[in-house]
């Protein structure tokens, strides 16, 4: 009931326009999921780890586009998300370590974000699945993902039921999972 009331209010307060995976909508946003990966193990059952998304937004409208998370739905969310998730009938943080995205007109950025971060285990349990491997490939092939533009207007993406999860084990020789700058920012040609 409660997932039911937060979900009316965001329709209610944001007029939806809906993005299919990879397509734009009418105003020349296009919302793209590059890639999904953990650092949980291929064969492993030690823990859940972490999801990472890789996920590009291009803009090509004549107006700059501001990505943005209101505390909406609170207190599940904090604030500073400017977009989350629904698996099933629970809510997950999307969340990246930068402020909200500013898009300038024809432009593209992408940013790896961390979806889910402290709430997968209690899921992982809740739905019993048989491994933490499957939980983690139904939760990115199964979510709907929600940004919010310009503190009005609602989008959702569709996950792709083809995209594959990529198990990559704990922290290597490189360092960190997490990305602390954008992973690509770039002027589109016209």
């Amino acid at each position: 009931m409660k997932l039911f009331k937060i979900l009316f209010l965001i329709i209610l307060f944001f007029p939806e326009r809906e993005i299919v995976f990879g397509k734009s909508h009418k105003d020349g946003i296009t919302i793209t999921i590059d890639s999904a990966y953990s650092n949980q193990y291929p064969e492993g059952n030690y823990f859940i780890g972490m999801v990472f998304l890789n996920i590009t937004v291009i803009n090509r409208s004549d107006s700059v586009v501001t990505v943005y998370m209101p505390n909406i739905p609170a207190p599940q969310l904090p604030h500073g998300f400017d977009c989350y998730g629904i698996f099933r009938s629970d809510t997950l943080e999307l969340g990246t370590i930068f402020s909200s995205l500013i898009l300038e007109p024809n432009t593209l950025e992408s940013r790896q974000y961390i979806y889910g971060n402290g709430k997968l285990y209690t899921l992982y349990e809740k739905y019993g699945y048989p491994s933490p491997q499957k939980f983690l490939q139904d939760l990115v092939r199964e979510s709907r993902y929600y940004f919010i533009f310009d503190r009005r207007d609602t989008c959702m993406v569709e996950s792709d039921s083809t995209l594959e999860i990529q198990f990559l084990g704990r922290f290597g020789e490189e360092g960190e999972w997490i990305e602390v700058r954008p992973l690509r920012k770039e002027k589109l040609r016209d």
